[in-house]
């Protein structure tokens, strides 16, 4: 995968590595946008005649991120499905179009997020959708931003919330270019609107040591899902 950079050159995503194994026969590609977020999808051949699909989008960062481990499943999730041998097809009602040349100006909607269709194989033959969650989304937060203030002992979280959600925040712990996870912290549930959230430095009862940690806010639905992230903010501890 490569975009477009200033209208003059390209660039690769994911450091230049593939997003499919390089040693499994891949093909027929799809591509759509949430906002201002890349999903792909492809299929791939496991055998003579078990095809799996695959779909994943991009994070702030350029990284590839997989929606579908091990290869798109039924909900209830059981294992993964063997597919027709066509195209998985992608859409979204958040894309930016030529006329808005905004992925930040979508309307919020029951669904904030990429779709999938996908075939199964076998008899009878069976079509689903499926939500692609998880990934930036732009249309909860507004521009995807979260500002962290830090004040003596504790943080001030602020960021826009555009539907009423509970909402909590990773934190990871950056050294160079290495990112180690630190843990979860849940702020609640809250209401749409302006968000300034109150954190004590502490994860998992411990407070963080001095150090740089990227901290990266999230809206989950009722069973735990995960229905975006904001982009991560770095902040410093003395």
């Amino acid at each position: 995968m490569s975009r477009l950079v200033n209208g003059d050159h390209f660039e690769l995503f994911n450091n230049g590595n593939p997003v499919s194994a390089p040693d499994e026969d891949a093909g027929t590609p799809d591509i759509t946008f949430f906002g201002n977020t890349p999903y792909i999808s492809w299929i791939d051949s496991k055998g003579p005649t078990d095809k799996r699909g695959f779909v994943g989008h991009f994070d702030t960062l350029g990284n590839f991120v997989s929606d579908t481990q091990g290869g798109i499943r039924a909900i209830p999730p059981k294992g993964p499905l063997s597919l027709i041998d066509a195209r998985v097809a992608l859409s979204s009602s958040c894309t930016a179009d030529p006329f808005s040349r905004d992925g930040t100006a979508c309307t919020p909607g029951d669904v904030n997020a990429a779709f999938h269709t996908f075939t199964t194989a076998g008899a009878p033959q069976r079509l689903f959708a499926q939500a692609d969650i998880g990934g930036p989304n732009c249309v909860l937060f507004k521009r995807c931003r979260v500002d962290v203030h830090l004040h003596g002992g504790r943080a001030e979280i602020d960021a826009t919330l555009y539907q009423s959600h509970f909402v909590g925040i990773v934190v990871d712990r950056q050294a160079g270019r290495h990112v180690k996870r630190i843990g979860r912290v849940p702020l609640g549930d809250q209401h749409k609107g302006r968000l300034r959230l109150r954190w004590n430095l502490k994860v998992n009862g411990k407070r963080l040591h001095s150090g740089r940690y990227r901290i990266t806010l999230r809206a989950l639905d009722k069973k735990g899902n995960v229905l975006g992230l904001s982009r991560p903010r770095t902040i410093r501890i003395p």
